[in-house]
């Protein structure tokens, strides 16, 4: 009966300590990255960190999964490059899908939709840019007979806090301008370029509470703690269980031979009438 109240003590404790090395890396839902592309830049960026990702496809992109108590760096690591903007949606999700029979005007729109998002990804490539934003106005007539209103398009740029990119301005308007049609005969100032610096966020190094970065040495801890209280507590039962029956055993002898003396004298004063009677 003790020998199973011991195994069963030692399976509890077992059981106890899978589940809580089990749930003390629990993964959560990080970001769902529109493409593989995205997903493997997200995972290079959080590996350089030391964060360890986990992936896995869905029907709409591909889900990152990081620890729980990892998600306060993966997020600030994540911010300081700019991969957590919500991507541009696409030419169909904007515009719907294309109709049997699309109309001048639609296919004029898509183009342009196309035009804008490849010069984002182009200025995305630019060290320091976080977020990028282009519109592009082509030349139109605002009703029929008025003169042909001029092309222009607007940039926004959004960079990290100490990075200077204003050397990089005309630049940028001559890239935007020979990317979009009807802008390469313009005017530079037909070109707006506007610079945003980020607000300085926490590095991602830092440590968020004390005590909440790695619960996993405090779980393991604890856990080994109650594995350790057990197993002594399970030899100390066992000492005292072996003191017992020893103790037993060393005082049957004695037993026996009071036995003895009661079965040869059983009113237990027959030894002294003896001797008096002499």
């Amino acid at each position: 009966m003790r020998r199973r109240a011991g195994a069963a003590l030692n399976g509890l404790l077992m059981v106890v300590a899978i589940v809580a090395l089990s749930g003390c890396e629990r993964k959560v839902q990080l970001h769902l990255a529109s493409d593989v592309r995205k997903a493997s830049e997200i995972e290079a960026v959080l590996g350089s960190h030391g964060i360890d990702v986990e992936r896995k496809a869905e029907k709409t992109g591909v889900m990152l999964y990081v620890a729980d108590f990892e998600i306060p760096r993966a997020m600030r690591a994540l911010h300081e490059v700019g991969l957590l903007r919500p991507d541009r949606p696409s030419v169909d999700e904007a515009l719907g899908k294309r109709g049997i029979a699309p109309t001048p005007l639609e296919e004029r729109a898509r183009r342009i939709h196309s035009i804008e998002r490849e010069l984002e990804a182009t200025l995305m490539d630019i060290d320091g840019v976080t977020a990028a934003r282009v519109r592009v106005v082509p030349s139109e007539r605002p009703s029929p007979g008025a003169p042909l209103a001029p092309a222009s398009a607007s940039v926004l740029l959004k960079h990290r806090a100490g990075v200077d990119l204003a050397p990089l301005m005309p630049g940028i308007a001559r890239l935007v301008k020979n990317g979009a049609p009807g802008l390469a005969g313009e005017d530079d100032r037909r070109i707006t370029v506007l610079l945003v610096p980020e607000q300085p966020v926490a590095p991602a190094g830092a440590v968020v509470r004390k005590g909440a970065a790695r619960p996993t040495a405090w779980w393991v801890a604890l856990v080994c703690a109650a594995v350790a209280l057990g197993y002594f507590g399970e030899r100390l039962r066992r000492r005292v269980s072996r003191l017992r029956t020893t103790g037993g055993k060393t005082a049957a002898p004695g037993n026996g031979q009071s036995a003895r003396q009661s079965e040869d004298d059983p009113k237990g004063d027959g030894g002294g009438r003896h001797a008096s009677a002499g």
